[in-house]
């Protein structure tokens, strides 16, 4: 009852930073669901894990086991499903943790710096948050925002103590550290990348309030103890969670297959770039038609592409150090370009706004103060460093770590402004009869007004084709089980099917309806997917019993092409067949697979 009376009270500093929060969040997804209507995935990952969960196409029945996720989120997920079936319940969780992610960002940062002025560039940042968040819904974006809600939490708590009893206080440190948690369930790379850019931001900050004091007001003396113990403790929660997940499946053989085969395939052609040299792959019997059937993914023959083969391919290929990569100069300027690509291509991402709200907290609301500018410049060079590593060393790094990094440096950013209420501000740009008296206040009212409006019109365009195209996806889905023979098998390589166009809060029903459906990407290596080929009669033998087959049909799509020649030369060089596509009157999106014995005569 007194928790309650507390809420409602208005007088109270804390109930008023509550319910400026609950409100940042709640008009933030309103304006997106009012203007956006619906999400959109941004990567087919989601899609495929979803699917899993929901046990449509790429699982037999609902499953606990995402590949990626944790199955800690997986089990409730299946249980879910399996009490209402056709519910997206994957993408609903996504956007719980988004809400729950917001709301903790917006109370951590407002109970340290509760002023007017400063609660409308909060309000401005969640929802520039929640646009690309949800209007690209993606994991990897997802986890980062978790984790950064929960270290900006747990910094909030050592900035300044609440004054509760001490078992309070470690409630709210451990509801923290379960977020942050949350995040690394979900994706343990993203946690790991915002830890390592929050945990010297966060010294940085707490040195900014050890070195404050004004008089009337006692600044926060914070006890570098609590911090290097709560920093450790973050640290050995991840790392139990990684560990846990180890543990689940370590003893599985079908999952330990798996891994093996996709750290192979990640050699090969995400991150090592591993060409295909006779000495390596000839003696364990794998031809040049074998590495492109790895390099496609299309290699879901257990006894061909065995785990002990790939181990042989994995201890025989030559490895480049991390550091040797550094000093190997040739892929800096490489690295770069790639970096500054992704950058450009952020607006598309509806990132604009994310960087105007970056823009106006600097110049307004941040401190001269040293540490409070150390802070910034650690939080920029630490993502540059990730940046770097990930486009430099690894060679690979999409725009939605760039999204994950973007999100997680705006809040740290708020969170110093808030930290340094007492320093010298240098503006107060949102105070209105200021603005309008300034020509650069006011145009930097005007800029950020333009880059939601600017990112409200993209995201709506988006949304708009995307809607589009689900309606497409569905009559296509639809006419394929009313019209192709009973009993038919649809195989779609890589992205030639949209998979995409699958809509994240869509019912599964009409995906449920088609019969029949293989999917050859990197989830057909998984013991979910060996389940579905071995309930279509396609064994351990997969290509060859699907040469047996009637009815075979195959995507065409603008990717399918490069995967339809190499499947070509691997029936000619294995069985001794000759594979033709045969274009289907009425499916201009299929082609009827034509499997015949070459003869040797001439």
């Amino acid at each position: 009852m007194s928790i309650k009376m507390s809420l409602l009270d208005w007088n109270r500093p804390l109930c008023r930073v509550f319910w400026a929060s609950v409100f940042s969040v709640g008009v933030a997804a309103g304006t997106y669901g009012l203007i956006l209507r619906h999400p959109i995935w941004d990567a087919n990952d989601d899609v495929f894990m979803s699917m899993i969960a929901a046990g449509v196409w790429l699982a037999p029945h609902p499953s606990a086991d995402l590949v990626f996720v944790h199955p800690f989120l997986g089990y409730p997920l299946r249980c879910l499903h399996l009490w209402y079936p056709d519910c997206p319940w994957y993408a609903i969780s996504l956007c719980c943790c988004l809400a729950l992610s917001l709301g903790l960002l917006c109370f951590s940062v407002l109970r340290l710096n509760p002023r007017r002025n400063f609660f409308l560039i909060v309000f401005y940042a969640a929802l520039a948050t929640a646009l690309p968040s949800l209007a690209y819904l993606q994991w990897t974006t997802i986890a980062g925002l978790s984790a950064t809600a929960g270290v900006v939490a747990l910094l909030s708590l050592l900035i300044h103590r609440p004054s509760v009893s001490l078992a309070k206080y470690w409630v709210a440190v451990l509801f923290s550290l379960l977020m942050l948690c949350l995040g690394a369930m979900i994706r343990y790379q993203s946690a790991l990348m915002i830890l390592a850019v929050a945990l010297p931001c966060g010294f940085m900050v707490l040195m900014d309030v050890q070195d404050q004091g004004t008089p009337g007001e006692q600044s926060s003396r914070v006890s570098w103890r609590s911090f290097a113990a709560i920093a450790t403790v973050a640290f050995l929660c991840m790392s139990g969670v990684a560990a846990l997940r180890h543990h689940w499946y370590r003893e599985d053989a079908r999952w330990s297959r798996f891994s093996v085969l996709l750290r192979g395939r990640s050699l090969i052609r995400d991150f090592g770039g591993l060409q295909y040299d006779p000495k390596i792959f000839e003696p364990i019997g794998w031809t040049q038609t074998d590495y492109a059937m790895i390099q496609m993914w299309l290699d879901v023959d257990p006894l061909q592409y065995s785990p002990s083969r790939m181990d042989t391919v994995l201890e025989n290929s030559p490895r480049m150090s991390a550091l040797r990569r550094v000093l190997e100069f040739g892929r800096w300027p490489i690295g770069v370009r790639r970096m500054l690509g992704q950058t450009r291509r952020m607006p598309s991402h509806c990132m604009l706004g994310l960087g105007t709200c970056l823009a106006a907290t600097l110049l307004a609301f941040v401190s001269r103060r040293r540490w409070a500018l150390m802070a910034i410049v650690t939080v920029g060079g630490t993502c540059a460093l990730l940046l770097l590593y990930l486009h430099v060393v690894l060679g690979h790094g999409p725009g939605r770590v760039h999204a994950t990094l973007w999100m997680a440096a705006l809040w740290l950013v708020i969170l110093v402004a808030a930290a340094s209420r007492y320093g010298t501000v240098a503006a107060d740009p949102l105070r209105l009869p200021i603005a309008f008296r300034s020509k650069a206040m006011s145009g930097l009212l005007v800029l950020l007004a333009l880059a939601m409006i600017i990112d409200f019109v993209r995201g709506y365009r988006k949304a708009a084709a995307a809607a589009e195209n689900h309606q497409q996806l569905e009559r296509r889905i639809q006419k394929w089980e009313t019209a192709l023979p009973q009993g038919s098998i649809i195989c779609a390589a890589g992205p030639a099917f949209p998979y995409e166009h699958h809509l994240p809060i869509s019912s599964f029903r009409t995906m449920r309806s088609l019969k029949g459906f293989v999917g050859l990407d990197w989830f057909n290596q998984t013991p979910q997917q060996q389940q579905v080929m071995e309930q279509f009669g396609l064994g351990d033998d997969f290509w060859g019993s699907l040469a047996r087959t009637e009815n075979v049909f195959w995507v065409k799509g603008a990717f399918s092409e490069g995967s339809a020649r190499v499947l070509r030369d691997y029936y000619r060089e294995k069985y001794d067949m000759e594979l033709l596509f045969a274009e289907v009157s009425g499916f201009p999106f299929l082609e009827r697979m034509a499997i015949s014995r070459i003869d040797p005569t001439p």
